[in-house]
């Protein structure tokens, strides 16, 4: 009896995810879409309508009595639903081996759209500091200690440092005998400090002390202050009110606005997590949660940037997406600097830092891979700046998830085994997380003066991780990325 229980809500289920899919899946106009995504888009069609229920009292039920039930059903949704029936069932299923063939060799020629290698545990991003610039032999070190893929930000150093990066990598390929694809950082309309005025040495602030942030680049000590922060976003500083929150430093100093002024705003600080203070560089983000920046999504400095590393990028990761517009300004970039064959743009990866890419998540997915290849990074220090730390645990859950059922590359990054790089002892909390990170594709580290061994470390947690954790966590309650 219990049995046949489950198999009448598993075939129900299955009708509704199927119908309402497909009614999704057509207002994405499939038409219009590359025809090797047109599969994926189904499923995510599927597992987007089947994440609106509450599966978790049905789950208990299949652990009960000893069946996987819908744990890993993601990347299959619908075959995975009538391989449940057929298993409650004792049935045979048809053709099953064929299937599984066919989803293979589609992961593997994403993989190799990215410069990924399939068939392997989750692979390292390194992040590139200024000195894989000067010094070749250090970026030999880094493939030698295991680097996989290589990742420049360029949001620092200039294109000649950034072409000098290239031809060390290049030259440890040939090197080694292997390859270490290259994926240029592209900064995006985020607000960083520009310029600081200060009669501090090396400043750094409390909790209760109060700075400036003015929109005017002209500095000066406005409202008494002696240290002032200059960030040329005018109209989102002039949008804030007093109360609203501030957060820099993905997290570690969280503030809030005091006064509001025309030069612009003074923020008192509530926390900063280290007890001898935060230090205040420029070059630094400051995140508003809650107030989306209307600014194109590529600035004049990342255009140029993409045409500088255009002949050695394999790819791009575009900061601060929000919505299908971005997405659409993204490829037309790609036209202006690549030319208009699509078959001649590279893959990308969307990072997904803001609340409004959350609430638009599956459209701009869509749009993303409509005519091209794209994978999302979670970028886990903007979006908990965005999010709080609690929101954070569980949406990163979901976003792994979701990454599955669309079939694309996702990157577990921000703060990944950042002590062990830094001071090259890990925590234990640093462990855990990248056992949780070896269900991703690609899992990326900071620089660090023991970067290498950080490598090392790494690679050897990740390969127990695959042992030990399953590839999707599986959230079965309903989908909710709204505030």
């Amino acid at each position: 009896m219990k049995k046949q229980f489950l198999i009448d809500e598993v075939r129900q289920l299955r009708k509704q995810v199927q119908e309402e899919g497909q009614a999704l899946y057509e207002s994405w106009e499939p038409q219009t879409m590359r025809e090797d995504f047109r599969a994926s888009a189904q499923n995510l069609a599927a597992y987007a309508v089947m994440r609106q229920r509450d599966l978790r009292q049905l789950q208990e039920s299949f652990d009960r009595v000893g069946y996987q039930g819908f744990r890993g059903i993601e990347a299959n949704v619908l075959p995975g639903l009538d391989h449940l029936v057929h298993l409650l069932q004792d049935e045979p299923i048809a053709n099953e081996e064929a299937y599984w063939t066919d989803l293979d060799q589609e992961q593997m020629h994403t993989y190799q759209v990215f410069g990924l290698q399939a068939g392997k545990r989750a692979q390292n991003l390194v992040t590139l500091p200024t000195e894989a610039g000067r010094d070749p032999h250090y970026v030999r070190d880094l493939s030698q200690s295991g680097m996989d893929l290589a990742r420049i930000n360029c949001a620092h150093d200039q294109a000649k440092t950034w072409q000098a990066m290239a031809d060390h990598i290049r030259a440890a390929e040939q090197a080694r005998g292997r390859a270490h694809p290259i994926y240029c950082d592209l900064a995006g309309p985020k607000v960083r400090i520009e310029a600081l005025y200060t009669k501090q040495q090396n400043p750094r602030v409390y909790q209760g002390d109060r700075f400036f942030i003015s929109h005017v680049k002209a500095l000066e000590d406005f409202q008494g202050q002696d240290l002032v922060l200059y960030a040329s976003h005018q109209e989102i500083i002039q949008s804030l009110a007093i109360g609203d929150p501030l957060v820099m430093y993905d997290g570690d100093l969280l503030g809030h606005v005091v006064s509001q002024h025309d030069q612009g705003l003074v923020v008192e600080v509530d926390r900063v997590r280290k007890a001898k203070g935060q230090k205040i560089k420029a070059s630094k983000g400051i995140n508003f949660p809650g107030r989306d920046s209307q600014l194109p999504i590529l600035t004049p400095a990342d255009c140029q940037a993409m045409a500088q590393v255009k002949d050695f990028a394999r790819g791009y990761n575009f900061s601060f997406v929000r919505q299908v517009e971005d997405i659409v300004a993204i490829k037309q970039q790609l036209a202006e600097v690549y030319g208009e064959a699509v078959s001649q743009h590279p893959p990308f990866f969307i990072k997904v830092e803001t609340q409004s890419i959350l609430e638009n998540l599956f459209q701009v997915l869509v749009e993303a891979n409509r005519s091209h290849h794209a994978g999302l990074m979670i970028a886990r220090g903007d979006l908990a700046a965005e999010l709080g730390f609690l929101r954070l645990a569980s949406v990163q859950e979901d976003l792994v998830a979701i990454a599955r059922a669309a079939r694309i590359p996702v990157i577990w990054a921000t703060q990944v085994l950042e002590n062990m790089v830094k001071t090259g002892i890990p925590t234990r909390a640093e462990m855990a997380d990248v056992m949780l990170a070896g269900r991703c594709d690609l899992v990326m580290l900071n620089k660090g003066d023991h970067i290498q061994e950080g490598i090392q470390l790494l690679n050897q947690v990740l390969d127990q991780s695959r042992q030990y954790m399953p590839v999707t966590p599986s959230p079965l309650r309903p989908l909710d990325l709204t505030p």
